[in-house]
């Protein structure tokens, strides 16, 4: 998966090689098609939360809102992905504070 994302062929003509089939030519509209050059991915894992921002987490938990009571509510509101159930919340301080 890694060399897909990070390779500049033609997107659509690497799934179908994936897969044993050929197209004649590259589609001509995927992004590597439009700029064919290597992509560079990052090497590092994603930051972890630290204990500050754990404990912001739990006081979150502990206001106990109704439209955060599922965990993947809580992630989405974390990284800041407003759902319908979320857009009264979206000024809330600890909206997207761990998008990074």
């Amino acid at each position: 998966m890694l060399d897909y994302a990070a390779g500049p062929e033609c997107l659509p003509a690497q799934l179908c090689g994936h897969f044993g089939e050929q197209l004649p030519q590259p589609c001509g509209r995927c992004s590597n098609c439009r700029e064919p050059q290597a992509r560079v991915l990052p090497d590092t894992a994603p930051e972890t939360t630290g204990e500050e921002q754990q404990g912001e987490i739990e006081r979150l938990i502990g206001e106990a809102n109704p439209a955060l009571a599922h965990l993947r509510q809580l992630a989405r509101f974390l990284c800041g992905l407003a759902s319908p159930a979320t857009m009264r919340l979206r000024k809330h301080p600890q909206f997207g504070s761990l998008a990074r």
